[in-house]
């Protein structure tokens, strides 16, 4: 079993993300970490959230190499526009 052990700061920046956070993957992942400090197991929040196990794991890495990790999506994720920014304003 792998549980979280993260300073009070991050604990209350997550806290504040769950709360305020208007981006839904960013709450879901900040929800995902203050589970495991609170002793859920990763197939416990993997099944919470509807999510794999290997995705709970990768969030666990990331916040275990830097505390200061951004939750949002990095840039270039999700399936590209079909029209192009020009043809658009055309539509």
């Amino acid at each position: 079993m792998r549980f979280l052990n993260l300073s009070s700061s991050t604990v209350n920046r997550l806290e504040t993300l769950v709360r305020k956070s208007e981006n839904y993957r960013v709450r879901q992942r900040a929800q995902a970490i203050l589970f495991s400090t609170k002793g859920c197991q990763r197939s416990q929040i993997s099944d919470l959230l509807s999510v794999t196990t290997e995705t709970v794991s990768s969030w666990f890495d990331q916040i275990e190499e830097n505390e200061d990790w951004d939750l949002k999506d990095l840039p270039g994720r999700g399936r590209k526009p079909v029209i192009g920014e020009d043809n658009s304003k055309k539509i």
